[in-house]
């Protein structure tokens, strides 16, 4: 019976250990599995996005930032595109993605700067958050 309760206890500590580790893990930049409503966020720096493909689920708001000490833009041509307009260096754009689909883009000053969100019900996993490794042997 003793060793039952201790087995007991240690799986719950393990278990809790084990949301908490999860929980850490979460950023701002990286919401939680969900969170659909937490913003996502593109970096633009080095002259580059980062990431360059970012799967979320429709309505989510992907917030683009520029990190760079210059100037760039994030545009997405077409009747479903979006365009941030000039953002200087610390600057940011915020985007509500509310149709299913694929959206690339890139920076007006820079045409090696390219990205690319895929919006939908499939993309929702990503970011994909830790997951810690299973205890083996107990």
């Amino acid at each position: 019976m003793r060793n039952t309760l201790r087995a007991a206890a240690l799986i719950g500590a393990i278990a809790v250990l084990a949301l908490v580790a999860r929980a850490s893990f979460a950023t701002a930049d990286e919401p939680a599995a969900s969170s659909s409503t937490a913003p996502y966020v593109v970096h633009m720096k080095n002259y580059a996005f980062n990431p360059a493909t970012l799967n979320v689920p429709v309505g989510a708001t992907v917030i683009f930032k520029n990190e760079d000490t210059v100037a760039h833009t994030a545009a997405a041509p077409g009747k479903n595109g979006f365009d941030s307009g000039n953002l200087d260096g610390g600057g940011q754009f915020k985007y509500v993605f509310a149709k299913a689909g694929r959206y690339d883009y890139g920076c007006a000053y820079h045409p090696n700067m390219k990205g690319t969100i895929v919006v939908g019900a499939a993309a929702a996993a990503s970011p994909t958050p830790f997951t810690p490794p299973s205890p083996s042997g107990y």
